[in-house]
């Protein structure tokens, strides 16, 4: 897992989601060499 991703997986977490939930949330995005903020606001979308 790319740094962005574990930054993002570790913000989610951080607001309350499941530590399962917040990785299966940032893996299913599609999008490549995204900043961890875009990663988070995608994942919450996803999760919405």
């Amino acid at each position: 897992m790319a740094s962005a991703e574990s930054d993002a997986v570790s913000a989610l977490i951080s607001l309350g989601y499941k530590p399962q939930e917040a990785s299966k949330a940032v893996s299913a995005i599609k999008e490549k060499d995204l900043s961890s903020a875009d990663l988070i606001r995608r994942a919450l979308k996803g999760m919405g």
